[in-house]
């Protein structure tokens, strides 16, 4: 969204990044019915899970993050928006209708590893569920 507040660490590069993950999640859920599951893997903050709560109030939103002190941000801005579990991908429980990743699967160790992570995520989703993941290296 523009205009949005962002660290002041991020570069440019990154606002758009994130402008643009926001316009193709909003773009994404505006067509999931009232009472669809969405998580975000790796939430961080829960910046996404915040935007999207706005845009989309009929969803049900969760979100998994293994960092403390993250997640306890995103607890904090988030309040019963959604529902927040420490963990990793390996920590999603079944029949979800879209589930996200930005910049979470990267920090896998191997390819082999981000592979094995992508197929276990898909096999949480329902039947024509979605799986969204946006990953860079640089």
């Amino acid at each position: 969204m523009m205009g949005e507040p962002f660290p002041e660490h991020f570069v440019t590069q990154d606002r758009i990044a994130v402008q643009l993950e926001h316009r193709l999640l909003r773009g994404i859920v505006g067509h999931l019915p009232a009472g669809s599951v969405v998580v975000d893997v790796g939430c961080g903050t829960g910046d996404a899970l915040s935007m999207l709560a706005r845009a989309c109030p009929g969803l049900t939103l969760e979100g998994v993050e293994p960092h403390p002190q993250m997640r306890a941000e995103a607890e904090r801005s988030l309040g019963e928006w959604a529902t927040l579990t420490a963990g990793d991908h390996r920590d999603v429980g079944p029949a979800k209708d879209l589930i996200y990743t930005t910049r979470a699967l990267i920090q896998l160790p191997s390819w082999d590893a981000q592979m094995a992570a992508i197929a276990r995520l898909g096999e949480r989703l329902v039947t024509d569920g979605l799986l969204l993941c946006i990953e860079n290296n640089a």
